[in-house]
């Protein structure tokens, strides 16, 4: 069965233009919520956030990896999801390999294509660009974009994604470290998690790690 919580959110924005949180809570209301709250972002706030966020997690993999070479899972952003590829630059430059995901066979957990700076990429199955070539890439560390956020009084991160369930199978299938990445306005106070809902290890927005 599923179960439910709610969290006082001491950060969350007053301001009016803010889409109001529903009364009756559902994934689909609150997904619409907040990608028209991020796509009402403009370019120069979301730069902004976006390279707050790096800064976050520069350090952050740095510990994680002990200045060792990774496996990295990241993602190409799509509906202005925080746009990492600035980071994806730097660690590939590095010696770490990157791999963005490929949706090769639906209902299935997704694939780690290896990305390089130069690799040419075209739209995949669902439109979002993925390598026209390279081997897969069996992550260490996947780097999950979050249209929302919920922490939990037992400390777990929960994450609301598309609804199409594809990391949702992939981290069932895949036992790997996980970083959500969103904006801190998308923190949600109330997730009612599912028996299919993974949590994530942490959760990195412009604020910081958690």
């Amino acid at each position: 069965m599923p179960s439910s919580f709610q969290e006082p959110d001491a950060n969350a924005s007053t301001s009016s233009a803010a889409p109001a949180p529903p009364t009756d809570w559902s994934r689909e209301a609150e997904r619409k919520r907040l990608i028209a709250l991020r796509v009402e972002l403009s370019d120069a706030v979301r730069g902004e956030k976006d390279a707050r966020i790096i800064e976050h997690l520069r350090p952050l993999l740095r510990r994680m990896f002990r200045n060792q070479l990774g496996k990295i899972g990241g993602y190409w952003p799509i509906h202005n999801e925080p746009d990492l590829r600035p980071l994806f630059h730097e660690l590939a430059k590095g010696g770490h390999r990157i791999g963005l995901p490929l949706v090769d066979r639906v209902q299935r957990p997704l694939t780690f294509v290896h990305w390089k700076p130069q690799s040419a990429m075209a739209p995949g199955v669902l439109g979002v660009p993925v390598p026209t070539s390279g081997n897969a890439v069996y992550v260490e560390l996947l780097l999950v974009p979050c249209v929302g956020f919920a922490t939990g009084p037992d400390g777990k991160h929960h994450r609301l994604g598309y609804g199409g369930g594809y990391y949702d199978r992939t981290l069932a299938a895949r036992r790997c470290k996980t970083i959500g990445v969103a904006y801190e306005a998308m923190r949600l106070d109330r997730f009612d998690a599912g028996d299919h809902d993974v949590p994530l290890d942490m959760i990195v927005t412009e604020e910081g790690v958690r």
